[in-house]
C-alpha cells in the first residue's frame, strides 16, 4: 500500500494560525474583567478558548491524514448528526440554557453549541452533492435548499438569529 505525499499549504496554514492568535488576543481582551467579577481568575475565558483551539489545532491536523474519499461518504452522516444534535437543544437535562434561549448541549464539563457543527455539516453535504449532481437544473438545488431550510428551522427555534442568518448566507453561497 502506498501512502500518497501530502502537500502543506503553508500560506492558509499561517493565515489559520494567525486567526486562532487574534481571536485568543480579542477573547481575553473582551472578557477579561468580567471573568475576574465572576470567577475570580481573568484568564478563565481565555484557558476555555485555549484548549478549544488546542483541540483545534490537533483535529485539524489530523484530518490532514484521512483520505478524502472517506471525507465525502460521511455527508449523509454529517447532516444526520447534525438534525439529530440540533434536537438535543431542547431536551431538559442536556441543553443549557442562557438568557431564555438553547444553543449549547452540555455533558459532564464539556458543552458544544451544535448549530457549529450544523454549518460544516451543510458545507460538506452542499460540496459533496452538488459535485455528483446537475445544478444547472433547478431541481438538483431543492435538496440543498430542504437540508439548509430544516437546518435554519431547527437553529431559529432555539431561538438564535445571528447563526441563522450566518446559515442562510452559507446557503446562499454554496447555491451560488
Amino acid at each position: 500500500m502506498r501512502v500518497a505525499k501530502k502537500r502543506v499549504d503553508y500560506i492558509l496554514l499561517i493565515a489559520v494560525l494567525i486567526l486562532v492568535v487574534l481571536g485568543l488576543l480579542f477573547v481575553y481582551s473582551a472578557s477579561n474583567y468580567s471573568a475576574q467579577l465572576t470567577y475570580g481568575n481573568k484568564y478563565f475565558f481565555l484557558t476555555k478558548q485555549l484548549v478549544g483551539a488546542l483541540i483545534g489545532l490537533v483535529a485539524m491536523t489530523a484530518i490532514i491524514f484521512i483520505d478524502i474519499k472517506l471525507i465525502k461518504k460521511l455527508w449523509i452522516a454529517g447532516v444526520v448528526l447534525s438534525v439529530v444534535l440540533l434536537c438535543l437543544v431542547f431536551v431538559p437535562g442536556i441543553s443549557i440554557e442562557n438568557y431564555g434561549a438553547k444553543r449549547w448541549i452540555g455533558i459532564g464539563g464539556f458543552s458544544m453549541q451544535p448549530s457549529e457543527i450544523a454549518k460544516f455539516a451543510y458545507v460538506l453535504f452542499c460540496a459533496v452533492y452538488m459535485s455528483k449532481a446537475d445544478t444547472s437544473k433547478l431541481r438538483y438545488c431543492l435538496l440543498p435548499i430542504s437540508v439548509g431550510i430544516v437546518f435554519c428551522g431547527l437553529i431559529i427555534a432555539e431561538p438564535n438569529m445571528s447563526i441563522t442568518m450566518c446559515m442562510v448566507l452559507l446557503m446562499i453561497i454554496m447555491l451560488y
